[in-house]
């Protein structure tokens, strides 16, 4: 993901970058080492945004780090100002497994990170449990597909060659 957004040259070094999900904040510590510097993470979790302040500090990123719900996050906890490019690494997987009703919490998650976005905003997404098309599908209307980023390992079965992640690159519609 942080390579992609160094090499796509369309990202400038202080745009608005949300990482959902952040965890441990690796990948705000790699974006910040390509150069980005307008950095924030989110986790539902205390514990993970006590870690990334941790990872963070500790690598001099000057990241800011929110404890929210993706589900019902309000811009306000983000100074009221739209990101850029919002990345996910697991976040909409973990909603995917939840056993009570994650057909709708998978929509909400989807118009809940297109609220989040400028409009024409970047959302790049991990997932290993969907594919590429499977992704396109679920994040229609308010998405449309910009590019994929190969992953490796890759597998062959069936005559077919596969991967076991899928990394895409969406771009927010204007509806």
């Amino acid at each position: 993901m942080a390579g992609w957004l160094e090499k796509c040259g369309t990202v400038a070094k202080d745009a608005k970058i949300l990482d959902i999900g952040c965890g441990n904040g690796a990948l705000l510590c790699a974006l910040a080492e390509r150069g980005f510097t307008n950095l924030w993470g989110t986790d539902y979790c205390q514990e993970a945004i006590e870690l990334a302040e941790r990872v963070t500090n500790s690598e001099g990123v000057g990241a800011k780090l929110v404890v929210t719900d993706i589900l019902t996050a309000q811009m306000s906890q983000f100074d009221d100002a739209p990101f850029d490019v919002c990345t996910d690494k697991g976040t909409y997987d973990a909603i995917s497994l939840c056993p009570e009703d994650s057909c709708s919490k998978r929509k909400q998650y989807v118009t809940s990170v297109a609220s989040l976005l400028t409009d024409r905003g970047i959302y790049i997404i991990t997932s290993c449990n969907w594919t590429g098309e499977e992704i396109e599908q679920q994040f229609e209307p308010y998405f449309v597909h910009r590019a994929s980023i190969p992953a490796t390992p890759t597998f062959q079965f069936g005559g077919k060659t596969g991967q076991t992640v899928s990394t895409l690159v969406l771009q927010k519609n204007q509806l």
